[in-house]
């Protein structure tokens, strides 16, 4: 996070993202509500949230009662929400703790240890609710690491590649094909975005500009 400040509560700049997110806490657990480009945005979605999440204010409950009702609330969040984007081992963990499954139930379902779903909940959650599984700040010093240890032992890490080639030459190959139609596919899909962005982008001289060779044509074209 940024020093930045909004002056509103639930809301900041996130410098990882140059842009304003909004979150709030719900029974001990932060929700993100999203990332903006607008500041008056984000403080409407807090403002929302604010209204579905929190009691009204002079409703007297107890402390038990307010997280209960307040995980209730986020259950329901949870459960309308967009899925289409998690994988299945993140929506299948997420669907039965919505159901009211124990982390512990849902480790003994799929054979996985508890911190592997706690894990992937909070990875769902986030992915739900700011569109990254994980924060920008995280992948960054993940890149960083590889980056080190790779450097630390280039040697040995290009030896056991090698020798593994060597050893499992029909394999590699095999992967090397899969590798490079995944990356053809995933450069004709970048082209694709960008060829659209730069159109809208430039929509109004990219039409001027064949206006005058259309027009250039006809003027040069001989008259019969």
């Amino acid at each position: 996070m940024s020093t930045k400040s909004s002056g509103h509560v639930g809301v900041a700049w996130h410098k990882g993202i140059n842009k304003w997110i909004a979150y709030i806490n719900i029974g001990g657990h932060r929700t993100y509500l999203g990332n903006f480009e607008n500041l008056e945005d984000a403080i409407s979605a807090r403002e929302k949230a604010e209204s579905n999440f929190v009691r009204p204010k002079g409703k007297i409950a107890s402390e038990k009662e307010q997280r209960l009702a307040d995980a209730e609330r986020e259950r329901s969040h949870y459960k309308n929400a967009d899925m289409s984007k998690l994988s299945v081992d993140q929506r299948a963990y997420l669907l039965d703790y919505l159901n009211g499954m124990r982390a512990q139930d849902i480790a003994d379902k799929y054979g996985v240890n508890k911190p592997v779903v706690y894990s992937r909940i909070r990875e769902a959650k986030r992915l739900i609710d700011t569109g990254f599984a994980h924060r920008p700040e995280e992948i960054t010093n993940r890149k960083k690491y590889a980056r080190k240890y790779y450097q630390e032992h280039k040697e040995q890490i290009k030896e056991q590649a090698s020798k593994y080639a060597a050893e499992h030459p029909d394999e590699v190959r095999q992967t090397q094909k899969q590798s490079y139609k995944q990356n053809r596919k995933q450069r004709i899909e970048y082209m694709k975005q960008y060829n659209k962005h730069y159109y809208q982008k430039n929509r109004d001289r990219i039409l001027a500009r064949a206006k005058e060779r259309r027009q250039k044509r006809l003027n040069d074209t001989p008259e019969q």
